[in-house]
């Protein structure tokens, strides 16, 4: 067996290295106006559905996608703003792009053909619904009772 020697000041080197790119991929994703945002999600359970509250302002129903694939849910949004100025002898037009995007693992339990979803102020309300037989079920116990022998 060989001994290897650690230096920690490399390792810091690296992770520093490391971090550099994270920060740098990052603003250079802002400085195109193409950044993926991962909307808040509060998930909470009632005796018969799983409720999700994601907060997705400034998105109307429209710039919305939704969908459930191999037990997965997919909130995905876009909206693209366009401002122009028209000055006296210049023109400009700023465009930036927002997107966001969820994935959440759904419970086996959920009946991911009746999902519904509501938009009110900038909160998507997910009402998914569960199976009728993952409802706990009360079983009753019979006594079998002992008969007189004549």
């Amino acid at each position: 067996m060989r001994l290897v020697r650690w230096d920690p000041f490399r390792e810091m080197e690296h992770m520093t290295q490391h971090m550099n790119r994270v920060i740098d991929d990052a603003f250079d994703n802002a400085a195109s106006g193409q950044m993926m945002a991962v909307p808040l999600a509060d998930v909470f359970e009632e005796d018969d559905k799983l409720i999700i509250h994601m907060h997705i302002a400034g998105l109307t129903e429209d710039e919305i996608d939704i969908h459930v694939e191999n037990g997965v849910l997919t909130v995905r949004g876009e909206r693209t703003t366009n401002d122009e100025e028209k000055e006296k002898r210049s023109y400009m037009l700023r465009e930036s792009s927002t997107q966001v995007m969820r994935r959440m693992a759904l419970p086996k339990n959920v009946d991911s053909e009746k999902i519904e979803a509501h938009l009110n102020d900038g909160i998507l309300r997910l009402e998914l619904p569960k199976k009728p037989e993952a409802k706990p079920k009360k079983i009753s116990v019979k006594a079998k009772r002992p008969t007189a022998k004549k």
